[in-house]
């Protein structure tokens, strides 16, 4: 089944499932999709781009030989969990939407991605991961408060920590991988969803540096940098600060790779080294802008 046919049917079944929301909830949910780029227009064909976070495409990568109905459900779960994380975070980075409705919203949309996997998934073992993983979401969430609140230092231990907030990324995937009868495979599988969502935060992060920096956000890449005015800041990542983001994101594209190599996928892979062209061309345009500018 095409990625793109998939994406369609799965966003087109979240809508219809939002039509029967009260008024308020659905105010609120056509909110965070027009936020997330999964509005009407777009749906989740937008997490098909290489610079993407792969909500859509880390599970179809494990959708081999897999009946069209069970791939359709497993990507509107993904979907709905991946809607309920942009809730919270969409209120806890920077105040957006209302608190009560992110929680009740984000509740429901839970409940649906639970829902929509478990309708092909029994295994035990699973169930378990999900327990586990959304509770790592949940205490990294909490942990990020102290992050922004400067109530602990931001080093790399911290931000690796910050970091399992994407870990039920891994869910819809290791729902697949079991119903093919891989389970095996689910650690392997998690070892490419982290380093894939590593080297995501480090371009996410560099992509959105000088924002950031005036809005006062702590990130890793603002932590290394440790300068106190916005000109330092940029200064700094002339200097090889940029390089060094974008040097940090290919070292875990580099473990991506290795992970989608060593599970035999190629899709993953080719979608890989598209990721890794975009970045740098990316980094070249911009930095080089830039660097223009500031010797003019």
């Amino acid at each position: 089944m095409d990625c793109s046919v998939v994406a369609a049917a799965a966003s087109l079944q979240l809508r219809a499932w939002a039509d029967g929301l009260t008024p308020e909830l659905r105010v609120a949910f056509d909110a965070v999709t027009a936020g997330s780029g999964l509005h009407a227009d777009a749906g989740a064909e937008a997490y098909l781009a290489n610079l993407s976070q792969p909500v859509v495409l880390l599970p179809l990568w494990f959708a081999d030989g897999l009946p069209d109905d069970v791939v359709v459900a497993v990507i509107g779960s993904a979907l709905a969990g991946y809607l309920a994380v942009r809730l919270h975070d969409d209120w806890m980075d920077e105040a957006r939407g209302d608190p009560t409705e992110a929680m009740l919203l984000g509740t429901a949309l839970l409940a649906r991605s639970s829902s929509l996997a478990g309708e092909h998934v029994s295994d035990p073992r699973w169930w378990r991961l999900h327990a586990e993983l959304w509770q790592a979401y949940a205490e990294a969430m909490a942990f990020e408060r102290l992050v922004v609140g400067q109530r602990v230092p931001y080093d790399l231990a911290a931000f690796q920590l910050v970091l399992r907030r994407s870990e039920p990324l891994l869910l819809p995937a290791a729902a697949l991988l079991v119903a093919r009868g891989r389970w095996h495979d689910v650690e392997r599988a998690r070892g490419l969803v982290q380093a894939t969502v590593r080297a995501h935060q480090h371009f996410d992060d560099l992509r959105d540096a000088l924002g950031d920096f005036r809005e006062g956000r702590r990130t890793w890449l603002i932590a290394q940098a440790d300068v106190g005015d916005a000109g330092a800041f940029m200064q700094w990542l002339l200097r090889g600060g940029a390089d060094m983001a974008l040097g940090q994101a290919d070292a875990e594209l580099d473990l991506a790779l290795a992970a989608a190599a060593d599970l035999e996928l190629p899709a993953a892979e080719v979608w890989l080294l598209e990721r890794r062209r975009a970045m740098w061309a990316w980094h070249g345009k911009v930095v080089g802008r830039y660097l223009a500018a500031a010797l003019a």
